[in-house]
């Protein structure tokens, strides 16, 4: 369910992103992301992405369990885990890898930000691939701390932000193994929200 306009900016200053005033260090002490919302950003197969066009600021931010981005959430093991966790590193540090749109917007790229780290060691490397399932729902019941949620943030400036009709997502086309995005999307008149699969990926900025 879409939230209101007042709820969903109020969200926006939670996460890492959407708050450009905000400094996230590590002795931040913001209330924690309601308890839905964060669920609902680990679910295999799905992601969520924020996006805020506010004058001719556009920021973006998509955020989903590392599952979703490399088909684990352990500790890589051997040299293509490795390389497979660093490519998706690349990619969601990427903007032009991850959206587009209308390049009459003119929209330069201000600033970036990734959060994507993964356990340095997995407990189910030391028992039978058999109980690796076990493991990770005996993770899951200890919060939400004990997910590896990936989350990656983009934030532009646009010289002519009218022209910015749509935003085209091209997640699906890099990492098969996410299924939807749910979105939400705040500008300074109107809110929308919505969700994304592939071969129907595209948001509408503007009316």
């Amino acid at each position: 369910m879409l939230r209101p306009l007042s709820t969903l900016l109020s969200a926006a200053l939670l996460l890492p992103g959407l708050c450009l005033a905000h400094n996230h260090g590590a002795g931040d002490t913001q209330a924690p992301p309601d308890e839905s919302r964060e669920q609902g950003a680990h679910e295999h197969g799905a992601a969520r992405l924020d996006i805020a066009l506010t004058g001719n600021t556009l920021e973006l931010q998509i955020e989903g369990a590392a599952y979703n981005f490399v088909g684990f959430e352990r500790a890589p093991e051997g040299a293509e885990e490795v390389a497979r966790v660093e490519q998706a590193r690349l990619l969601l540090n990427n903007a032009s890898a991850l959206y587009g749109w209308d390049a009459a917007a003119g929209c330069t790229a201000q600033s970036s930000r990734i959060e994507a780290a993964l356990p340095e060691h997995s407990e189910a490397h030391d028992h039978d691939h058999e109980h690796e399932h076990e493991h990770e729902h005996e993770g899951h019941d200890h919060g939400h701390g004990s997910h590896s949620n990936w989350r990656s943030y983009h934030r532009f400036e646009c010289s002519q932000p009218d022209a910015l009709g749509a935003v085209e997502v091209r997640l699906f086309e890099h990492f098969p193994k996410l299924e939807r995005i749910d979105y939400q999307l705040v500008t300074d008149t109107a809110q929308d929200g919505g969700r994304l699969a592939p071969g129907q990926s595209v948001i509408r900025l503007q009316p």
